[in-house]
């Protein structure tokens, strides 16, 4: 079992680090802590903790709770450090795969990495499809859900300007509007009811 997690200590830490379970493999949470730290999050440390009072339980509830299962508490790094959380922007999916990758190999099946992104080269005409697809506005290809409710709400006669919500589409909305949106529904409902 891997709970994957970000620290936080007031700014005062930094680091990565594994928390295994009383049943767990020391070796193991090593190898899952050195696969992040090669990729550069400094290593913190390889720990496990008992109740102070019952030190044949686990101190982390998550570890208690899952038995004699083999569970790792995986902190990647520290939410309140500026150097950690930088480094979690912008390498969290390289960390989150190497940690894949040790599993994978734990459990003797192969590793498979994943497929890589496609970079567009900007010196190739896109294929037909792909032109109309460019007619799509940006913000309904980020957000199809989004817009799948907008749509459905303006179906409803609850909203009356797609073209405006679907410009405003990832903006929080305001006060005000989802008073009106809430009000609309409630009519609506009552014609329904």
């Amino acid at each position: 079992c891997l709970s994957n997690h970000i620290n936080s200590f007031n700014g005062e830490a930094s680091g990565a680090e594994v928390i295994y379970s009383i049943y767990g493999n020391k070796d193991l949470a090593s190898k899952l802590l050195r696969s992040i730290t090669d990729l550069g999050m400094p290593p913190r440390r390889v720990f496990y903790r008992t109740l102070p009072n019952d030190p044949a339980q686990d101190y982390y509830f998550m570890h208690r709770q899952t038995g004699d299962v083999e569970t790792f508490i995986i902190e990647y790094g520290f939410a309140d450090s500026p150097q950690d959380t930088r480094r979690l922007q912008s390498d969290w999916k390289k960390y989150a795969e190497a940690v894949v990758k040790v599993m994978t190999e734990h459990i003797n099946k192969p590793y498979t990495p994943p497929k890589e992104e496609k970079k567009e080269d900007p010196t190739i005409m896109p294929k037909e499809e792909e032109k109309e697809d460019s007619k799509i506005p940006k913000e309904i290809k980020e957000s199809p859900w989004k817009y799948e409710g907008i749509i459905y709400l303006h179906e409803q006669g609850i909203l009356n300007d797609v073209d405006r919500w679907t410009k405003e589409i990832n903006e929080p909305m305001p006060v005000w509007a989802v008073t009106l949106l809430l009000e609309r529904m409630h009519k609506s409902l009552q014609k329904k009811g």
